[in-house]
């Protein structure tokens, strides 16, 4: 599920995406029969029966390719009513023709787009709200960064937008112009010599990571979210956040296993010795 984009992790947690809940919301709607508890119940004996040898699994199979194909016919001839219920109207308009604004789907979840399409190809990525992302701010406030209002190479407006790996900055003016930026700045790179900034990131599989911008360059990378906060016990320049159901939220140091919990400093059993 996670290679597939309808989970994340975050946090040692599975969230769902966009396109992991729309995809739920057709499943139960348009196959409720296989979320049935009826139906899982009565497949469930049939397998102890065919363990038992009480009936064939060739004979279970048929049947059940059975109903599922007449599933799949029924969903195909309703499909275009399907994709139309997938759509969400919006107060918002087009400023590029007038036209509303309505919300679709694509594999990277939801998005808004005119509905003067294909005329007007007009489309905004939408924030994890359902906010509409438009330009980059032009005051400096993404932490860490220069001001991003206008695209270095070319001049237009920057604009932020989604990915399969997370949000970054990208020229308005994209094909014609292919500059882009990461999104957000967690901190400085904590790594000696190095003038880069971390930056949040997503794995193939849709885990997040913090790496820095100067990568390959640097190979700083971490899972955990690091903090610019001296480690106490062995000036380490950086630690991480963590969370357990012992200690709740904490700060750690993967230098010297040093932690900070709400209570105060629990030095590792190795700082004892």
């Amino acid at each position: 599920v996670q290679e597939r984009k309808y989970v994340v992790s975050e946090k040692k947690k599975l969230n769902p995406t966009d396109l992991g809940k729309v995809t739920n919301q057709l499943l139960t709607t348009h196959f409720a029969e296989l979320f049935n508890t009826e139906f899982t119940r009565e497949m469930e004996t049939e397998l102890d029966k065919i363990e038992t040898g009480e009936l064939e699994w060739k004979t279970v199979m048929r049947q059940f390719y059975s109903h599922l194909e007449t599933w799949l016919e029924s969903s195909s001839k309703n499909y275009s009513e399907i994709k139309k219920g997938l759509v969400e109207e919006r107060e918002e308009v087009c400023e590029k023709c007038g036209k509303p604004m309505v919300v679709k789907w694509s594999k990277f979840g939801r998005f808004l787009a005119c509905t003067g399409y294909p005329k007007c190809k007009n489309t905004h990525p939408l924030d994890e709200n359902g906010n509409p992302e438009t330009a980059a701010p032009n005051d400096g406030s993404a932490a860490g960064t220069e001001e991003l209002g206008n695209c270095p190479d070319c001049g237009a407006p920057m604009v932020l937008r989604s990915g399969r790996f997370g949000k970054f900055y990208a020229c308005s003016t994209y094909p014609k112009c292919k500059y882009t930026k990461p999104y957000s700045t967690i901190m400085p790179c904590p790594k000696e010599g190095c003038n880069g900034q971390i930056f949040q990131r997503r794995s193939k599989r849709g885990k997040v990571f913090y790496g820095c911008s100067h990568y390959p360059k640097c190979d700083f990378v971490t899972w955990d979210e690091p903090v610019a906060k001296s480690c106490p016990n062995c000036e380490s320049n950086f630690m991480v956040q963590k969370s357990t159901k012992a200690l709740g939220d904490y700060l750690y140091c993967p230098k010297c296993k040093h932690k900070i919990t709400s209570a105060g400093s629990t030095p590792d059993a190795n700082e004892q010795s």
